[in-house]
Order: C-alpha cells, then structure tokens, then sequence
C-alpha cells in the first residue's frame, strides 16, 4: 500500500469534493445528499410507473387471451352449424319438394279458377236482373197495369 502523502499527491481533490467529505464529516447535508433523495425519489416514481405499466400489460394480454379463447369457441359452433346445414342440403329430398311446388301450383290454379267463375255468376246474375227487368217494361208495354210485380225474389 502506498503511504498517505503519496494518496494525497497521486489525487487531487476539488474544493467541492472537500466541502462533500468536510460536511459528510459534520453530519451535515449537502447538496449532493439532496441529489441522492432526488434520485432515490425519481427511481421509485419510475418503478412504479414501470410496475402500473407492467400490471396493465398483462391485464392486456389475460383480456386477449380470454377474446381469443372466446372466439376460437365461436367459430367452433360456427364451424358445428356449417356442417348441420351442409348435411341437411346433402339429404334433402328432391322428389319431394317438386311434388309439394306442383301441389302448391295446382292449388293456385284452381283457386283462380274459382275465382274467375265466382266472377262469371256475378257477372251473370246482374245480366240476369238487367234482362227480367228489360222483360218487364216490355210486358207493361203489352199488357199494361198498375201493379208492378218482381218475378223472381229468391
């Protein structure tokens, strides 16, 4: 080890490292304390900053686990109803819906055929007025009264 003097020659203390290790010596505080709390305190701002981040992060990553797990079941019942349609397509009776459009066409044409005849009576049956009535003015201009009588009153 070298001795003292030869510490104190080999470095050269600045006057602001002597007042440090004078006030150090005192118990007093100095500025570079006061610089040591200041980091003290930023570093422990940081940390928990940094531990709120981290805590949100992998509160982030459980909430997209739990969408992914979430969606893979969804498109598993996706997937599940796609083959139930695809099945039902593959066994579906041919034969059977043709005959049930046929019986359904047929259906509608004869309820438009009732309807054209329901239309055709009516039609007739004010004909049928327009002629008794025309039958009667020509019979009171043969054989006039004073007495007018319907001939039909169903």
């Amino acid at each position: 080890m070298l001795p003292k003097n030869d510490l104190r020659k080999k470095f050269k203390f600045t006057r602001e490292m002597q007042q440090y290790v004078k006030a150090k010596a005192r118990g007093m505080k100095t500025e570079a304390d006061s610089f040591e709390q200041e980091m003290e305190a930023l570093t422990a701002t940081y940390e928990s900053t940094l531990k709120d981040k981290r805590d949100k992060h992998s509160k982030l990553v459980r909430q997209i686990s739990a969408y992914k797990e979430h969606n893979a079941s969804l498109d598993q019942a996706i997937q599940n109803i796609n083959i139930d349609v695809c099945y039902l397509k593959i066994h579906q009776d041919h034969e059977l819906e043709s005959k049930e459009r046929d019986m359904v066409g047929t259906r509608m044409n004869a309820l438009l055929r009732r309807s054209s005849l329901i239309q055709q009576i009516q039609e007739n049956h004010q004909e049928i007025l327009v002629l008794q009535t025309e039958l009667e003015l020509l019979r009171l201009k043969t054989y006039p009264t004073f007495e007018y009588k319907v001939i039909n009153t169903d």
